[in-house]
């Protein structure tokens, strides 16, 4: 249920000091370097990324975090450094474990699975500084977008996945990269976009990828798509 957004210069009636939400937000919501906040605020990167957030707001209980194209996705955050005291940075690990399906009047079915289309994992790359502000910096984060087909066939009912386990699978993009939106469009309807084949008419040998829907075989590992086009 949407009740519309919050202006953050709508002022809190009879609060001291004249407050506002945003001075609310500001307050509650600064350090986005928390597991919850920096989750958000990666829903919101890939959302805007995809032109998808617009006037909306964010929907708590969902199927799934953002939809693109008529198909949901998924959006994972993870990150090296904690909001908390660390001996050492934390491995990069995403919660991938299937959930309760809703049906469309928002009743669960009964079932558990991954509903989404496409998850896009995130990694925040910061390792040494914990100042919040820093997560604004786009150039400190990458995207891996992998089908959730791909996902169910490697890791089943498995609940998380590690960096380990997803690079054989994905290539990490930047912001602006994912901004250009052929690293989600690739495979809205087909498993496409991600390494493990290989053979006559893909692009590297080792690694491979699956043909683009644009029809033109890619390189595996380069990270400027532009780049990776195959000479025919």
């Amino acid at each position: 249920m949407s009740f519309g957004r919050l202006d953050p210069d709508t002022p809190i009636p009879g609060s001291v000091g004249r407050q506002t939400v945003g001075d609310f937000w500001a307050w509650g919501y600064s350090n986005i370097l928390t597991n919850n906040l920096r989750g958000v605020f990666a829903e919101f990167l890939v959302g805007t990324a995809l032109g998808v957030v617009g006037d909306s707001q964010r929907v708590e209980w969902d199927s799934y975090d953002l939809e693109y194209e008529g198909q949901g996705i998924e959006v994972k955050s993870s990150a090296y450094l904690q909001s908390g005291p660390q001996p050492r940075p934390s491995p990069i690990i995403w919660n991938i474990a299937q959930h309760h399906i809703y049906d469309e009047e928002d009743r669960p079915t009964g079932e558990k699975g991954r509903p989404a289309k496409c998850y896009v994992l995130c990694v925040y790359r910061e390792k040494e500084d914990r100042d919040p502000a820093l997560l604004l910096d786009l150039g400190r984060w990458e995207f891996y977008v992998v089908p959730t087909s791909l996902i169910n066939e490697k890791f089943g009912s498995q609940k998380t996945v590690g960096l380990g386990g997803i690079k054989p699978l994905a290539i990490a993009v930047e912001y602006k990269r994912l901004r250009d939106r052929r690293s989600i469009t690739a495979f809205i309807g087909a498993q496409k976009y991600f390494r493990g084949h290989s053979g006559p008419g893909y692009g590297h040998d080792k690694l491979g990828l699956a043909e683009l829907d644009v029809g033109q075989p890619w390189r595996g590992g380069a990270r400027d798509l532009d780049q990776q086009r195959v000479p025919p």
